[in-house]
């Protein structure tokens, strides 16, 4: 057992989840009582923890704009990225966690606190 499984086990204890773990492909989902649906995954032996926060939407050259400028120096991103997927879309706000940023499973929910308070601020901006 790698060190994101037995982080994500002892998370899932913590949180009431007994045998919370990553899947072996795709991303393990979770939501929480706000709504917000995060998704975590394994990548390079990082952590990605990415959501939803949007669509292009109808003027996309104005939305796509504080995407990128948002991006530059990730001074609005709180260390994270924006993206679009070309098929879906979609805006994707993701960041990744090496395992020396998450050493305990309090770093964890510390994370994935600041990261759920991030993707609502975001779904609030481009609503």
């Amino acid at each position: 057992m790698n060190y994101l499984d037995q982080l994500i086990l002892d998370y899932g204890d913590q949180a009431g989840l007994t045998g919370l773990a990553l899947p072996e492909l795709g991303a393990l989902s979770l939501e929480f009582d706000d709504g917000i649906q995060i998704h975590l995954d394994e990548l390079d032996e990082k952590l990605v923890i990415y959501s939803q926060v949007g669509t292009a939407g109808e003027d996309q050259h104005a939305r796509l704009e504080l995407l990128l400028s948002a991006n530059l120096m990730w001074r609005e991103t709180d260390g994270a990225t924006l993206s679009l997927d070309p098929y879906s879309r979609a805006v994707i706000l993701a960041k990744s966690y090496t395992p020396l940023e998450l050493n305990t499973v309090y770093d964890l929910q510390s994370a994935l606190d600041k990261f759920c308070q991030l993707t609502q601020s975001w779904r609030e901006a481009l609503r």
